[in-house]
């Protein structure tokens, strides 16, 4: 970690009332939890100081009883008010976790006795979700959109075809923007390096470190494992250029070359780019979570066996299901039909 990084979590790292540094053993006990976590604890931090502002309250750890309901009730949807500031009962959860959390990392005693009234306020709050309407799902990226980016970018900048490469591998291997992007400039420990990056002798598959995935325990690895294709949508080949514009092996993979050295894809700077080509085409609908949700229900559409689906997308639980989109007859059928004209032109 860094002191970039440890910005965005000052919420986390204060008391409440006071920004605190970290000491040395600070540092070791928040390299017990991963980037992700950490930034999703901070936002639970910040959301409770956000209520204790509202209520007039100069607040210091730690927190009592009292603190965790009235927060449980600001927060969460009731039968007896409505906010703004109201939150899902799955996100109360997490905020609740990273209440505890917090207290953890100050040497804290979290109120104790509180879990069955908390829990039962959570269940209240879910009711009320239960009655809202679905929110929509996000959409999948399929073939055509990936050949608009390649229409788009391919003949590009040297940025464009990084940004080109980067989403045929999101896509093919199921990746998480965040965890194949960097936060900014200046951060270079957080995605995959050129060293992380192994490509077979045949060339026919490669395989990518994962040093911060989102869902890794603490030290960790998980992997990145994709196969060559016989056309231009390959992502081994889209690795195999990424590495080529790396002068050394610690330089970001996906990364390309200026004037001035190697740099970086932020996710904003990435977000951004393809978020332009979708809303003139009117796939506005579309994120940069829809290459996950997009690879996996391809390889559905086509059969692919979920286990197989499962380990190459590094899910360990039910919750693959969450990013299957049905494919129609049709559908399927423009699919198998884009890939054998790719194969054919290849």
């Amino acid at each position: 970690m860094d002191q970039n990084f440890l910005s965005s979590i000052q919420d986390f790292t204060s008391n409440g009332l006071t920004l605190k540094e970290p000491s040395e053993m600070d540092w070791h006990v928040l390299n017990g939890w991963g980037r992700a976590t950490l930034k999703g604890y901070n936002s639970a931090v910040r959301k409770f100081l956000v209520y204790m502002r509202s209520v007039g309250r100069r607040f210091r750890l730690p927190a009592q009883a009292d603190d965790i309901f009235n927060f449980c009730f600001w927060c969460g949807k009731s039968t007896t008010k409505e906010a703004s500031w109201e939150i899902s009962a799955v996100t109360l959860r997490k905020y609740l976790s990273g209440l505890k959390a917090w207290h953890d990392y100050h040497g804290l005693t979290y109120p104790v006795g509180i879990d069955r009234r908390v829990g039962l306020m959570v269940k209240s709050s879910a009711k009320e979700d239960a009655k809202q309407p679905m929110k929509c799902k996000k959409s999948a990226i399929k073939l055509q959109h990936l050949l608009t980016i390649a229409d788009t970018f391919s003949k590009g900048s040297e940025e464009d075809m990084a940004i080109l490469d980067l989403s045929l591998v999101a896509f093919w291997g199921m990746a998480r923007l965040g965890e194949i992007t960097y936060d900014n400039q200046t951060i270079h420990n957080a995605g995959p390096k050129k060293r992380d990056v192994t490509i077979s002798s045949d060339g026919q598959s490669a395989v990518i470190k994962l040093r911060n995935a989102k869902t890794a325990r603490p030290g960790e690895l998980q992997y990145i494992r994709l196969t060559a294709l016989r056309n231009a949508l390959c992502p081994v080949l889209a690795i195999q250029r990424r590495m080529n514009s790396c002068k050394g092996l610690d330089d970001a993979v996906f990364g390309f070359q200026t004037l001035t050295g190697h740099s970086i894809l932020t996710k904003y700077r990435v977000v951004s780019r393809l978020g332009k080509i979708w809303r003139s085409s009117g796939d506005d609908k579309l994120s940069g979570h829809s290459f996950r949700v997009g690879g996996a229900s391809l390889r559905n559409a086509l059969g692919v066996p979920i286990e197989q689906i499962c380990d190459l997308g590094r899910w360990v639980s039910s919750s693959y299901k969450l990013y299957i989109r049905p494919y129609t007859s049709t559908e399927k059928v423009e699919a198998l039909d884009i890939l054998r004209q790719l194969n054919s032109a290849w």
